[in-house]
C-alpha cells in the first residue's frame, strides 16, 4: 500500500512530468555534440593547436666558437638588427673601433655615441623580441650572460637610434676593443 505522502499510481501508468526518469542517453548525445563542435571552433580559431607540432615551424639557433674576438650565427641575420653602440669607458674610440668590428660582421650598426655616464661593466640591452641577437653579441665579446638585459629608459645613452640592440662599452671592455681593432674584427 502507498504511503500517505504518496500519491497512487495506477498500474502500467506513465509517470507524471515531474517525476521521470533522468534521460541518460540524451545528456550524453548532447555532451558528444558539445565535444565535437568545441573541436570543431578551436581548430577554427587556431588551427595548429589541434595539428600538432609536426606542422609547427622549427627554428634553431647556432653558435661557432672561435678565438676572441668572434661572432655567433643566430636565425636572425645580423643585417635585419639595428645595432647602437656607446663608450662608456675612458677608452677614446671604442665605441667607434666596436661598430666597425661589428659592421665588419655583417650587423647593421648605427653610428657610434658616447654613453651618458662611464660605466666599470659592460652590458647589451635589447628591446622585445631581440634577446637572441643580444646574446650573440654578448657571446662574441665573452660577456657573461648577466650583461645581456631587457632595454628600459635606464640604459646610459641619450637615444637610442632606432636600435633594437644598445651595447655599452664599460672599463672592462674598452682597452680590449681598441687593441682589438688594431689586430683583428669579428668575424
Amino acid at each position: 500500500m502507498a504511503s500517505p505522502e504518496e500519491p497512487r499510481r495506477r498500474p502500467g501508468a506513465r509517470p507524471s512530468p515531474d517525476r521521470r526518469p533522468f534521460p541518460f542517453a540524451r545528456a550524453v548525445l548532447l555532451l558528444v555534440l558539445f565535444v565535437i563542435l568545441a573541436v570543431l571552433l578551436v581548430s577554427q580559431v587556431h588551427p595548429t593547436a589541434i595539428k600538432g607540432s609536426a606542422t609547427s615551424p622549427q627554428v634553431a639557433a647556432t653558435t661557432t666558437t672561435a678565438p676572441h674576438p668572434t661572432t655567433t650565427t643566430t636565425t636572425a641575420p645580423p643585417t635585419n638588427v639595428p645595432v647602437l653602440v656607446a663608450n662608456g669607458s675612458t677608452s677614446s674610440g671604442a665605441a667607434g673601433d666596436l661598430s666597425n668590428q661589428l659592421r665588419s660582421a655583417g650587423w647593421s650598426v648605427l653610428p657610434a655615441v658616447n654613453a651618458t655616464i662611464s660605466v666599470a661593466k659592460s652590458s647589451v640591452y635589447y628591446a622585445a623580441g631581440q634577446e637572441g641577437p643580444a646574446r650573440a653579441i654578448a657571446s662574441s665579446l665573452h660577456l657573461p650572460s648577466s650583461a645581456v638585459q631587457p632595454l628600459t629608459s635606464s640604459a646610459p645613452v641619450a637615444a637610442t637610434g632606432g636600435a633594437d640592440v644598445v651595447i655599452i662599452i664599460g672599463a672592462d671592455l674598452g682597452p680590449q676593443v681598441v687593441s682589438a681593432s688594431t689586430s683583428s674584427t669579428l668575424g
